[in-house]
């Protein structure tokens, strides 16, 4: 009798948290694809500014052209990424608001 019931309830358990990780799935997968441009936009800029030599910039001296761009490239970079966690937090709630 005990392990009858034991039985129940760990495929009830493992069915719940199969259901549980589907929907997180699902949920990640439409998340993903909505800011999908923004997380390239972010990665792009970001290689572009360390392609620049954004590391290697000296802030006392005066800025060259390069060393603006470099700068810029990695203050955009930020922006987008900043951008794309508020986007990703507002699509979180409205697809759960959705869903529920």
């Amino acid at each position: 009798m005990q392990i009858s019931s034991v039985q129940t309830f760990n495929n009830t358990y493992f069915k719940s948290n199969d259901i549980k990780q589907r929907r997180y799935l699902e949920k990640r997968g439409y998340i993903d694809k909505k800011v999908e441009t923004l997380e390239d936009l972010s990665t792009a800029a970001f290689f572009g500014a360390l392609l620049t030599g954004a590391m290697n910039v000296d802030l006392s001296k005066k800025l060259k052209t390069m060393e603006k761009v470099s700068i810029g490239l990695m203050t955009l970079a930020c922006i987008l990424i900043g951008t794309k966690w508020i986007k990703q937090y507002q699509l979180s709630k409205e697809y759960d608001k959705e869903n529920a």
